[in-house]
């Protein structure tokens, strides 16, 4: 078992190794395949992309060309693995790391985009009587209408989320924060609170799930970031960002 949970963890580390390509940014180095192909190039400030075409790559989904065969596996295995793409790939700039998985949510958020204005576009159009694939299909247009809906935002303002500030305000006791902790696992719309609970592999014996608790909801790395002189500019602008 624990040969086995090694060889996974050395196929992820491989796996981070796959070219991201943008027609006509970049040229690929000779037996590359793009893990997709999208039609133009992102805007200059940032990595918006402009189509829903993806193109597998490669037979069996591995960008060999992006290894840097001169590293031996065994004195740097993340740079053997995935030294070409590291060196031939640039963060966009409106980005703090790019890499498959955020290309990938790149092109899932346009699909699901392209989803729902098609989805929109036709609802109106749908009879009376629909089917309930169809009435769906128009609850879909709703939501996504009332989501686009800035105006309605702006009127609102901060009405919907006063129950949710009223409760926090309310915090007086450890006892309290605990109590609310535990409530807004899931519910906020940041998906957690100062401690997040999860259930994932054991580290140490992968036959086992472990329930785990671990630090959330800090926008800076660490805790070093709130209190340690070094880092007092990249605090004040944090404050400055959050206070926007």
């Amino acid at each position: 078992m624990k040969s086995r949970s090694i060889a996974l963890k050395l196929a992820l580390v491989a796996a981070y190794g796959v070219v991201v390509y943008r027609a006509g940014a970049q040229e690929l180095p000779a037996g590359a395949e793009p893990l997709w192909q999208v039609d133009a190039v992102a805007p200059a400030g940032g990595t918006d992309l402009t189509s829903v075409n993806a193109k597998p790559m490669g037979p069996w989904g591995f960008d060999l060309a992006g290894m840097d065969r001169d590293v031996k596996p065994g004195d740097d295995f993340a740079e053997y693995a995935n030294g070409a793409w590291m060196k031939r790939t640039q963060i966009p700039p409106d980005r703090a790391r790019f890499g498959a998985f955020d290309a990938l949510r790149e092109l899932s958020d346009l699909r699901v985009r392209t989803l729902l204005e098609e989805i929109r576009r036709d609802a109106a159009t749908l009879p009376a009587e629909a089917s309930p694939e169809a009435a769906d299909r128009v609850k879909l247009a709703g939501l996504f209408a009332s989501f686009l809906d800035q105006a309605e935002a702006d009127r609102k303002d901060a009405a919907p989320i006063r129950p949710t500030l009223a409760a926090i305000k309310a915090i007086a006791t450890p006892h309290d924060m605990a109590v609310f902790m535990g409530q807004s696992q899931g519910a906020l719309a940041a998906g957690g609170s100062i401690a997040n609970v999860a259930v994932s592999a054991d580290e140490k014996d992968s036959d086992y799930n472990t329930l785990y608790l671990h630090q959330a909801g800090l926008g800076l790395p660490d805790r070093e970031y709130y209190l340690n002189p070094v880092y007092a500019k990249q605090k004040q602008r944090y404050q400055q960002y959050v206070e926007q």
